[in-house]
């Protein structure tokens, strides 16, 4: 299991999840979702695709819980559209503006504020 989900949620004890060739006429899954259940009785939803016609949409990470409601999204998942929790700082309100980038080309770029928080963070 991604590295992403048991940093946030914890282990992973069950799962269940279903792919098919939906749409584009290739020699693999186009499509897949998949239902999690963490050892901390969380839940998780997690859908792909690389079918979606007549262009690509949004990519997209939704965290809602108990204290707050954050999601991510955008082409290049560079946009924070939900930044809500019930216990507010004062540095909440710079985050919108600090982490939502739009990168020149997503390819490659939509994730360097990111990248460079992480390694600040393992550097510091």
């Amino acid at each position: 299991m991604s590295i992403f989900w048991r940093l946030f949620f914890g282990d992973v004890v069950s799962v269940h999840a279903r792919a098919a060739t939906a749409l584009a006429k290739i020699e693999t899954e186009d499509t897949a979702v998949a239902t999690l259940k963490f050892r901390n009785g969380a839940l998780g939803i997690i859908e792909a695709t690389t079918a979606a016609r007549p262009t690509d949409l949004e990519g997209s990470l939704s965290i809602l819980g108990e204290k707050g409601t954050v999601e991510i999204s955008g082409f290049a998942v560079n946009q924070i559209r939900h930044w809500r929790f019930v216990e507010e700082l004062p540095s909440d309100k710079d985050v919108v503006e600090k982490f939502s980038v739009n990168p020149p080309n997503v390819y490659g770029f939509g994730h360097q504020a990111y990248y460079h928080h992480v390694v600040d963070c393992l550097e510091n």
